[in-house]
C-alpha cells in the first residue's frame, strides 16, 4: 500500500514540474539568459525529459525495492519545495501577472503541497495509523 500511494504522489510531482517547465516557457521569464527555454524549443523538451528521467529512475528503483531510492526520492522532493518556492518568489518579485505567470505560480503552490504530501505518505509512522 504504501509503494502504491508513493509512486502516486511521485508521479504527480514528476508531472507537475514538467508542466511547471512547459508553463515557464510562456512567460516573460523565458526570454533571460543564453540557456532559457522558449516554448516549443528543443531546449523546452529536453528540459521536460531531463526532469522525467529524474524522477522515473529513482522511481523504478524504489518499485523494485532498493531502499536507497526512497532517499534520493525524498531529495528531489525536498529539491522541488525548494525550487517552487523560489519560482513563486520570482514570479511575484518579477510581477509577471501574466495568465503563464499566474498559471506557472499556482502550478508551483500546487507542486509544493503534493511534494509536502509525499514526505507524509512515505515517512508516515504506521503504528500511529492504527
Amino acid at each position: 500500500m504504501e509503494k502504491r500511494s508513493v509512486t502516486r504522489w511521485a508521479l504527480l510531482s514528476m508531472l507537475l514540474f514538467c508542466v511547471q517547465v512547459i508553463l515557464l516557457s510562456l512567460t516573460p521569464l523565458a526570454e533571460y539568459g543564453n540557456a532559457a527555454n522558449e516554448f516549443n524549443s528543443i531546449g523546452m523538451w529536453l528540459a521536460v525529459a531531463m526532469i522525467a528521467g529524474m524522477y522515473i529512475v529513482p522511481l523504478g528503483l524504489y518499485r523494485i525495492g532498493l531502499p536507497f531510492s526512497k532517499a534520493i526520492l525524498a531529495i528531489l522532493s525536498g529539491f522541488g519545495i525548494f525550487i517552487h518556492f523560489i519560482i513563486v518568489v520570482l514570479l511575484l518579485i518579477s510581477t509577471f501577472f501574466t495568465a503563464a505567470g499566474v498559471a506557472a505560480a499556482a502550478c508551483s503552490l500546487l507542486s509544493i503541497i503534493v511534494n509536502v504530501i509525499w514526505f507524509f505518505a512515505a515517512f508516515r509512522n504506521r503504528r500511529l495509523a492504527y
